[in-house]
């Protein structure tokens, strides 16, 4: 499935793009009203940087 798969978004100020979110899970794949679940990157990236040695 697409568990793990990324969510980015493109930052208007610079037009990078930026890992926003990883698919938790979901109903189908981009079902109509059928919801998607992400993880929020942004509430782990103390820790992610802590395992990358940033």
């Amino acid at each position: 499935g697409d568990s793990g798969g990324p969510m980015v978004i493109q930052r208007p100020r610079d037009k990078r793009w930026i890992l926003a979110g990883v698919i938790s899970w979901g109903i189908g794949c981009a079902e109509p009203n059928q919801p998607g679940v992400y993880t929020r990157i942004s509430e782990f990236r103390e820790w992610i940087n802590q395992i990358l040695q940033f």
